[in-house]
């Protein structure tokens, strides 16, 4: 248990960025519960982590989780944490700036531990709500574990929630700084092997590789019934995929990122035994850097991978991750603006993870207009107009208005509704960020 200098005001486990208050509007908005208490649902086959401008989130579709700021690492570890007990709820008490957050399973409290959890056990029965220099807490003992601020029916409805719902442990992720919290029952022994399956019932495990045998990242495995269309087939986005079925004939196929299927693989499975199938895709992976002037785009285009003409598969995240099957493809980076920038010959060898860093060269410009009455908050907007060799490229309505283009040297013009503010010429390099400012 944690001493009292050990402990932390919950409240710091929530980044006060848009993302975070992202979180609290769409759990507002899905919950029918009290306005300080928020839940919602998600499919945990969804969640994958993913970086936002620079920002480690976590998301389900296009649910967003939780911010992990610049931790990839503390990211991915909240996603193997909610996988591996298979969360479908994330719940609040308190908004914007929630001061305790939990996750449930089919409604209830998930049984632990994970193996390198950082678990810290407390007494249900011994713990209580008080007021300690003004602010409700909840404590166990004579340490505090949660901070409710001047909340102190919050916190007694929170207290109620742990004891109902037999919270046991209270589970972190992120080091040094905690940005997850998640509660659970369960001892603090390993767990034990699955049991045998039910009597009637049978398993099926099945591993997905890549080309040389590299474990596939998260690959989506499909069993259908070998004679019966009418059953409804079981899907599992993990590797490998534990399935519990009746005994009978299937057929088995996975897809890794934007590969195809596989080639139906026929497997019997008998009643009390698991039966192990390892599927070959012939994938590899492809993860690329996007970078101007050096460092890392400040904003995230559309990147393309593309085989020839035809769009294999598109993402919105750096480093930009493709698994496709194995051969020569290129990547086109789609700016805001329209221009297009290509990366040629970059290949994709099955089995194998091929990491690339690649400059391109795009700036970012943005444009303020500070001429009465088109102030920036002023509620009317000025036309910017880009134009690159006598030729438009761009323009935005906007004000400020932010343009990410390639580098070169450009024409700016600002217009009102009747009145042309001037025109101005820039010459931009790669990762440059200059503001214009037109009075």
């Amino acid at each position: 248990m944690h001493t009292i200098s050990r402990s932390l005001t919950f409240k710091t486990f929530f980044s006060p960025t848009l993302a975070a208050l992202a979180v609290c509007a769409v759990a507002l908005t899905a919950c029918k519960a009290a306005p300080e208490h928020a839940a919602v649902d998600f499919n945990p086959d969804q969640v994958e982590a993913r970086n936002v401008q620079g920002q480690w989130v976590v998301a389900a579709g296009s649910l967003l989780l939780g911010n992990f700021g610049d931790s990839e690492t503390d990211a991915r570890d909240a996603v193997r944490v909610i996988k591996h007990y298979r969360f479908d709820k994330h719940c609040v008490f308190g908004t914007p700036q929630p001061a305790m957050e939990y996750w449930l399973v089919n409604g209830q409290a998930p049984a632990g531990p994970i193996e390198g959890e950082d678990a810290i056990p407390f007494n249900p029965p011994n713990t209580t709500v008080k007021q300690i220099n003004g602010s409700w807490k909840i404590v166990d003992g004579d340490h505090w574990m949660l901070d409710f601020g001047n909340d102190e029916n919050m916190a007694r409805v929170a207290l109620e929630t742990i004891r109902k719902l037999g919270f046991e442990f209270m589970c972190f992720v992120g080091k040094p700084a905690r940005k997850m919290c998640y509660f659970r029952t369960g001892g603090a022994a390993p767990k034990p092997p699955p049991p045998p399956a039910p009597v009637g019932m049978a398993r099926l495990k099945v591993t997905v590789v890549e080309g040389a045998g590299r474990p596939a990242q998260m690959p989506v495995i499909t069993v259908r019934h070998a004679q019966d269309p009418a059953v409804q087939p079981s899907v599992l986005a993990e590797n490998p995929g534990r399935f519990e079925l009746p005994p009978g004939p299937y057929n088995v196929t996975a897809r890794v990122g934007a590969g195809p299927e596989t080639a139906p693989r026929p497997v019997v499975i008998e009643a009390g035994k698991i039966t192990e199938l390892l599927i070959n895709t012939g994938t590899g992976t492809l993860e690329l850097m996007l970078t101007a002037g050096g460092r890392p785009l400040a904003r995230v285009p559309l990147i393309h991978l593309k085989a020839g003409s035809q769009l294999v598969s598109s993402v919105t995240e750096l480093p930009a991750k493709f698994q496709a099957p194995e051969g020569s493809y290129s990547v086109e980076v789609q700016l805001p603006t329209t221009q297009n920038y290509v990366i040629p010959s970059l290949a994709i060898r099955a089995g194998e993870t091929t990491r690339q860093t690649v400059e391109v060269p795009c700036a970012v410009l943005t444009v303020v207009v500070n001429v009465p009455p088109y102030q920036p908050g002023s509620g009317r907007f000025p036309r910017i107009e880009l134009q690159r060799n006598g030729r438009f490229v761009t323009a935005l309505v906007d004000n400020p208005a932010r343009f990410q283009i390639l580098a070169g040297t450009y024409t700016i013009t600002a217009r009102g509704d009747q009145t042309e503010f001037g025109s101005r010429e820039i010459t931009l390099r790669p990762g440059e960020d200059p503001t214009v400012d037109f009075r």
